[in-house]
């Protein structure tokens, strides 16, 4: 290994890790966003009732991360009220996070020799290999899109945390 392969692995290797940690972390709120969100629309007020929900529905380990998004989706565009039809937009940016996070759970990064010969004076993108169905999958990140889309992420927080409040509010009462 040269020189300057090694120095694109240990640039590589802290980028990756950057970037898996932030949009993990994003998942991880969204996700503890989503939870509050179901335990308020099936327990509303009842604390007790909510920490119950939480305990035998959200913390079951059979209980995804999708299947909390497909709950909450079809709950934001069957079950809820117009007045919030505008947050309708935002389910879709959910999944993609979804895809995003996992891209980086369940990916390694590329430290074959042919790749670190290929891609050493590259330092603008991630690459990252898996492999699924019995066949070895790489995966190429650029780095300005993946600042773009944990901006987007930021966002996504927000508009989500507006969304509990409201419906919080839209319920009456207030949050413990």
């Amino acid at each position: 290994m040269t020189q300057q392969e090694k120095e694109y692995l240990i640039w590589l290797t802290n980028t990756t890790d950057k970037y898996r940690g932030l949009f993990i972390n994003r998942s991880i709120v969204v996700e503890q966003i989503i939870e509050e969100f179901l335990s308020w629309y099936f327990a509303d007020n009842n604390m007790g009732k909510r920490i119950q929900f939480h305990e035998l529905i959200l913390n079951n380990i059979d209980l995804t991360f999708r299947t909390k998004i497909k709950m909450f989706t079809e709950i934001v565009n069957k079950f809820l009220p117009p007045e919030f039809d505008k947050y309708k937009q935002l389910l879709n940016k959910l999944d993609n996070l979804r895809s995003k996070r996992n891209e980086f759970a369940h990916s390694k990064i590329d430290s074959r020799q042919n790749s670190l010969t290929e891609n050493h004076e590259t330092r603008n993108k991630l690459h990252l290999i898996k492999i699924k169905d019995y066949n070895l999958k790489q995966t190429i990140l650029e780095v300005d899109v993946l600042e773009r889309q944990f901006s987007e992420y930021g966002q996504l927080i927000e508009d989500l945390s507006k969304l509990l409040k409201g419906y919080i509010a839209s319920r009456q009462v207030l949050p413990p």
